[in-house]
């Protein structure tokens, strides 16, 4: 009769887990609420009112930002398994967050705390996939 034993996985470092948790979560707010950019017609955000944007609506902004949020969510998912580019994966998609963030910063002075707690996220997301690339390499 043959038994199998348990595969013995590896414990996640702290950086790994953070990494996963701000991608799945930033990735699943940003892809939720990118729909509701579509329409809206928010007071204090339509064109004219301050907000200096090459776009006569959010469509546009508001499918570039599903695409980030999706691909946030497809990032920590493969970090999550443990793919060979979860890392890869992970730190393109914190470098388009970035990205989205620096160019809505330069558009839209409203709703500072938002960005800069989306930079911090952002910045986790890179980070911690820098650091997870340097662990695996000394491995």
């Amino acid at each position: 009769m043959r038994t199998s034993t348990p595969r013995e996985t590896p414990n996640r470092p702290f950086v790994e887990w953070l990494g996963i948790a701000l991608a799945l979560f930033v990735g699943v707010i940003t892809g939720g609420c990118a729909p509701l950019l579509v329409p809206a017609k928010w007071p204090g955000t339509g064109p004219g009112a301050g907000v200096a944007t090459p776009f006569t609506s959010f469509v546009m902004p508001g499918i570039v930002l599903a695409l980030v949020g999706i691909v946030l969510v497809i990032a920590g998912i493969r970090l999550l398994r443990r793919t060979a580019w979860g890392i890869d994966a992970s730190l393109m998609a914190g470098g388009m967050l970035l990205g989205w963030i620096v160019i809505e910063t330069s558009w839209i002075d409203a709703g500072r705390e938002l960005q800069v707690a989306i930079i911090a996220a952002a910045l986790g997301v890179i980070l911690g996939s820098l650091s997870l690339r340097r662990r695996r390499r000394l491995a």
